[in-house]
């Protein structure tokens, strides 16, 4: 085996496009193009595996140690001898021990998502109407540890309606090669801008494919994965910004869904800002708003015979968000 390290011209590319994004990846980019910088050189551990190439299925391809290195007569690497791995695993060997330790365990986790998600072509993408959410979220889902299976929405079609009868909202999924569902996320248009709610999948590494498409497709998302923060965003320029937003579409059905972002409302419409009379945040159907409870003889109280005290909490500004206090009032038709 050669004492030297030797990559695909497919994963140059890869390690030259995300050099920027993942300490790995440059690491190994400055491998394969200075060779005055000794430094890397001995960082690098060729006698282990060699010949590193990639894999539609999100693995490495390598060459083990031991193993003859053949290619045909087109100079085409062959499979022979070769065997396969997880991105991470793999990359571990390619360094020296004392090279690893340079290295955190969040920087080989980013690059094997990184890696997954620029390899992986046995997922693909569908944008599916408003209509389509009851059935998708009814879907066979792939297994795995991400938000996806744990999701509290989970088969709940009845909860559904809100979703179903909104002609400004989609859905995007997306499917392995068996068709199973690896990842879904609300996609609202307004005003002819596309925002990309919270994403849903069943393994961590499927966010960065999100976030991907959202790029591409000049997509406002949201920048928190959470219910928790729901004014903060991000445009396709990877710029972060607070704002609010009103949706109107109609709200009036008889049970409701756990939202994530658009959590707040009145008749007729939804919201990110926590200023409205119906709170969509119960997983049993209910919303919040639609009855006040007498504490003190557990009476039903009709909302609009209710004393409503609101809850004014502290302001927190973003310095390095623009437009921090800004809200906009954007009918959707």
């Amino acid at each position: 085996m050669t004492n030297v390290l030797i990559f695909s011209e497919t994963f140059k590319s890869f390690l030259f496009e995300k050099r920027n994004v993942s300490k790995v990846c440059n690491s190994l980019y400055l491998y394969t193009t200075n060779k005055t910088l000794k430094s890397y050189e001995i960082m690098i551990n060729p006698n282990e595996i060699n010949y590193i190439t990639f894999r539609n299925n999100g693995l490495i391809s390598y060459l083990p140690k031991g193993k003859q290195h053949l290619e045909n007569e087109s100079g085409i690497w062959k499979k022979e001898n070769r065997q396969e791995g997880k991105p991470a695993k793999v990359i571990r060997k390619l360094f020296t021990d004392k090279a690893v330790k340079l290295f955190k365990e969040s920087d080989l986790e980013c690059f094997n998502n990184i890696y997954k998600t620029y390899f992986n072509t046995e997922l693909s993408f569908e944008m599916l109407s408003s209509e389509e959410i009851p059935n998708v979220y009814c879907m066979s889902r792939k297994s795995g540890g991400g938000s996806l299976n744990s999701s509290c929405m989970n088969d709940e079609t009845n909860y559904l309606n809100i979703y179903a009868n909104c002609d400004s909202l989609r859905i995007l999924i997306l499917r392995d090669k068996d068709g199973l569902l690896c990842g879904r996320s609300l996609v609202w248009f307004v005003d002819g801008v596309y925002i990309m709610d919270r994403v849903y999948v069943s393994d961590d590494y499927m966010f960065e494919i999100f976030f991907d498409y959202a790029t591409k497709h000049d997509f406002i998302r949201k920048a928190v994965q959470s219910y928790s923060d729901k004014t903060i965003w991000i445009n396709s320029a990877g710029m972060k910004f607070k704002k609010y937003f009103k949706i109107y579409t109609d709200t009036d059905f008889s049970k409701y869904p756990y939202i994530d972002s658009f959590t707040y409302g009145n008749d007729g419409f939804l919201s990110n800002e926590n200023n409205f009379d119906y709170t969509y945040n119960n997983t049993d159907g209910s919303r919040d708003g639609d009855n006040s409870n007498d504490e003190h003889d557990n009476d039903v109280i009709e909302r609009d015979d209710a004393v409503y005290c609101e809850y004014y909490p502290i302001l927190v500004t973003y310095p390095e968000y623009s437009d921090a206090s800004n809200f906009i009032n954007i009918t959707i038709f």
